[in-house]
């Protein structure tokens, strides 16, 4: 756990977790056998990003989280929020999923929740109770936040490889090309082609004894971390 806390403390530096940081350290954390919510627990902060939707008809809601409150500080019962959903035309919805769910209203938009760990892996929208009410009371646009998920990862039982996609396997695709067990005619899943990406190999910096990875060129003799090369 140690070691994996201080990939994430080199990645959090800069104040940026980039699609290629966060994909690594989620792989990291699965060939570590560590849950995942290691990683995106510390990171969810900075890979928010903020934008506005405009509530039509028809937008389908999901709520998460006990003790809304309004701008004010009133409190709020999911009863009220969803009466206040269904008379501004919106649909309230049980769970977000993929197709069925357009905006999750939150307590914590920060909530590592159920719910909100799907809207993260979705890409859904989330907004604060507070927020919701205002907007749909004054009839403008609603402040939201979404944050765009790594993925699944994966460790192949066959090679030790790792790889992210939307859903978990057991076998990667060079693994199962190789026995015969892959579509070796048929195109490559879009989930597959996005996931693709170089094996990670971990070092320690010889330098700054750091945890890194091992750069192109690099051999294990002489390997340093970036902010020592």
């Amino acid at each position: 756990r140690g070691f994996l806390d201080e990939l994430v403390d080199a990645a959090l530096e800069d104040s940026v977790v980039t699609d290629d940081e966060l994909d690594r350290l989620t792989r990291v954390a699965t060939l570590l056998e560590l849950p995942i919510q290691t990683v995106t627990s510390r990171t969810l902060a900075y890979r928010m990003t903020s934008g506005l939707l405009t509530l039509e008809s028809g937008l389908r809601v999901c709520f998460t989280g006990d003790g809304a409150v309004d701008l004010n500080g009133r409190p709020v019962t999911r009863e009220e929020l969803e009466i206040a959903c269904v008379t501004a035309g919106l649909e309230p919805v049980g769970s977000v999923t993929m197709k069925k769910c357009d905006l999750l209203v939150a307590v914590d938009p920060a909530s590592l929740s159920g719910k909100a760990q799907n809207a993260h892996r979705y890409g859904t929208p989330i907004a604060t109770a507070g927020a919701f009410l205002d907007a749909l009371r004054h009839h403008r646009e609603l402040s939201v936040v979404s944050v765009r998920s790594a993925g699944v990862a994966s460790v192949c039982e066959r090679c030790g490889d790792s790889w992210t996609a939307s859903r978990r396997g057991r076998i990667c695709k060079s693994c199962r090309t190789r026995s015969g067990t892959g579509r070796r005619h048929a195109a490559p899943r879009d989930t597959e082609q996005t996931a693709a990406v170089d094996p990670v190999q971990l070092i320690t910096c010889v330098e700054c004894s750091r945890p890194s990875e091992l750069l192109q060129d690099q051999t294990l003799s002489d390997a340093r971390c970036v902010n020592c090369c």
